[in-house]
């Protein structure tokens, strides 16, 4: 099978995880600002955050969005870092997470 068939035939997959990414972003960037607003009940909105982090890293790479992946992955291994170390340093964490918003921004919105 040629490459460009391949390419073909990712291409609904492909759509679909645009779709997601989208839903996933949102639903990262809600959490993320209850985790600011209410850092002494973190644990469960980081928790989900990691969770759509996992499932982004797991599906970003092969679909043609390696570099989100990678980051996506290391943010979700600094939250479950800082989950084991809850008196850990947060901020750097916070970072990862909202690096992973930025580039998930610019894979759905090139333009911005």
């Amino acid at each position: 099978m040629s490459a460009l068939a391949i390419s073909d035939g990712l291409a609904p997959i492909r759509s679909r995880f645009l779709d997601l990414l989208d839903a996933r972003q949102t639903a990262i960037h809600a959490d993320l600002e209850f985790v600011f607003a209410h850092p002494e009940r973190a644990g469960p909105a980081l928790e989900r955050i990691m969770a759509d982090l996992h499932k982004i890293a797991g599906t970003s790479g092969t679909l043609g969005f390696a570099d989100l992946g990678d980051r996506a992955r290391r943010a979700e291994y600094a939250i479950a870092d800082l989950l084991d170390a809850p008196s850990g340093p947060a901020t750097p964490v916070y970072m990862l997470i909202i690096d992973v918003l930025e580039a998930a921004l610019d894979i759905l919105d090139p333009a911005t």
